[in-house]
């Protein structure tokens, strides 16, 4: 996740905070008689916590044609054990020599089969209809590529949520194969930079103000650090303090899997 622009035009509604949505989709909504293939593109470090998280909600996920197409570059991670005993076919892991991260990011993108790729990083949450809202608001808006204007924040060692501030997330790309191309082969701002490139390219981009369909992390092995982490509490729209954590815990846990994570990171000393 980085720092990246965004016009005034583009982020212009009201800031509030919204219900928490168990549906992000009119129920009344008709499924595609034919949906196309969503790939979702995992690059991982290999760790099987908090990666396990991501899959479980890529398997929750409501949109039934897709895969995850996971690539690590290390031989000894535990996760092609824990892949295989899901037993999912829609499942693929990649193993691949290391290298810069646009370069191993762009093997995610060649390994696919999809015509349309989601982001779908390995230590975040989302909610179980991601994919079907993010399409939905994709083709309802002839796009190119969809992004979520704001996301929920989660610090469990400093007992705080938010909603960020408003810009497009690059973690929440949701894009045509035909109109991304690549990730630029660098070591860092490799998103930012292949999105730049992408909203230059295309005029149609879409933003929807639903920051319940994905949930940041910060759980102590982030690759930003904490200077970054205390920037986007700093200029979030709205912040959940310590008094009303175990309130926000609860109610943000009717979609996210907040308290197994929480779990997890605590039985690996992680302070939660």
């Amino acid at each position: 996740m980085s720092d990246g622009r965004a016009t005034v035009d583009d982020l212009t509604p009201p800031m509030s905070v919204p219900d928490v949505p168990r549906r992000l989709v009119d129920p009344q909504a008709v499924m595609p008689s034919a949906p196309p293939l969503i790939s979702c593109l995992m690059l991982t470090r290999g760790r099987l916590v908090p990666t396990r998280f991501a899959i479980d909600c890529y398997r929750r996920q409501t949109w039934p044609n897709r895969e995850l197409v996971i690539v690590c570059d290390d031989p000894d991670s535990e996760l092609p054990a824990y892949v295989a005993t899901l037993g999912d076919p829609t499942i693929r892991y990649v193993l691949t020599a290391p290298d810069v991260i646009g370069a191993l990011r762009n093997v995610t993108v060649e390994a696919s089969r999809g015509t349309l790729l989601s982001v779908w990083d390995d230590d975040d949450l989302y909610h179980p209809e991601r994919l079907e809202f993010q399409y939905a608001e994709l083709t309802a808006r002839k796009a190119a590529a969809h992004f979520l204007s704001r996301w929920l924040i989660w610090w469990p060692a400093q007992r705080r949520f938010a909603l960020s501030k408003r810009r497009y997330w690059e973690g929440s790309m949701l894009a045509r194969r035909i109109a991304f191309g690549s990730y630029p082969v660098v070591a860092r701002r490799e998103d930012t930079l292949a999105v730049a490139s992408l909203r230059e390219r295309e005029r149609r981009m879409a933003y929807s103000d639903q920051p319940f369909a994905y949930c940041y992390v910060i759980h102590g092995a982030n690759t930003l650090g904490g200077r970054y982490h205390a920037k986007l509490f700093s200029t979030a729209t709205e912040t959940f303090g310590p008094d009303e954590y175990a309130e926000r815990l609860e109610q943000f846990s009717s979609i996210f899997p907040l308290h197994a994570y929480r779990e997890a990171l605590a039985q690996l000393g992680r302070p939660v």
